[in-house]
């Protein structure tokens, strides 16, 4: 988790977003066990009337054992981001659904955000740099960056 420099839980951000500045950034999501047990029915919101589920197969195919980074997102605003992440997540119909499988998860009291603020270059390209050195890592995109 070198790579950011703040970090809270999902409790923590859902009761302080204001604890995250209006700012660009680069953030991750971690999930601190071994493998989780997964929602046939997650939490996600059907935006645009699209059901953000997956089977339980694809979830167990896409996860990354060993390794707790399960996301890497970017914001312009990173408040902003991670607040319709959020909120994504508690069944809301608003856009983020990159990073969805999240909201599959049974157990979300294991998440943690991480997030480094980042004013000096342009968040799309930082995310692209710390997919591809994740993929390099690990073989394969983190489990729930969907379109990496």
């Amino acid at each position: 988790m070198e790579k950011y420099e703040k970090f809270a839980t999902l409790e923590e951000l859902t009761s302080n977003l204001k604890m995250l500045e209006n700012s660009p950034a680069v953030y991750g999501v971690f999930y601190k066990g071994d493998k989780p047990k997964f929602l046939e029915v997650g939490t996600g919101g059907h935006f645009k009337g699209k059901n953000p589920n997956v089977a339980i197969e694809l979830l167990e195919e896409k996860w990354v054992y060993g390794v707790q980074e399960i996301y890497i997102g970017k914001a312009t605003d990173l408040r902003s981001r991670l607040s319709t992440y959020i909120r994504f997540g508690n069944t809301k119909a608003v856009g983020h659904w990159g990073g969805r499988y999240i909201w599959q998860i049974a157990d979300r009291e294991n998440l943690v955000f991480a997030w480094k603020y980042i004013e000096e270059q342009d968040p799309r390209q930082v995310e692209a740099k710390l997919l591809q050195e994740f993929k390099q890592r690990h073989g394969k995109y983190p489990f729930a960056n969907i379109n990496a």
